[in-house]
């Protein structure tokens, strides 16, 4: 029997099944991935090794009580708003001590299981 190659709950996504993207490797022991959406995140990596000699990548998952019934796209703003608040809070209290500080611009993707 042959892998789909579309998502059968959304037919304008193609499914990715092989353990590696475009050099990279991935996740595939609980499913396929979605195509656009590997595409997407390579584009956001890409991007930051253009900007930057080193990349940081951190995975966060946020944990919420089942009763919030905060739109979930609001969530995220409203995480990385505030993360980015503490990089500049950051970055601003090692100026003033002297300190070198590097540019830094934050990059994101996410996604709901």
């Amino acid at each position: 029997m042959s892998k789909p190659n579309r998502n059968p709950y959304n037919p304008n996504q193609k499914l990715h099944h092989s353990s590696f993207f475009n050099g990279y490797e991935v996740y595939t022991k609980r499913g396929p991935l979605i195509y656009q959406y590997l595409s997407g995140i390579e584009v956001c990596i890409d991007s930051a090794l253009q900007d930057y000699s080193s990349v940081f990548v951190l995975r966060i998952d946020l944990k919420l009580p089942s009763d919030i019934s905060v739109p979930q796209e609001r969530l995220i703003e409203r995480f990385i708003a505030s993360l980015r608040s503490k990089v500049r809070s950051a970055s601003k209290r090692s100026m003033d001590q002297g300190k070198r500080v590097h540019p830094t611009n934050i990059r994101y993707v996410w996604c709901k299981e």
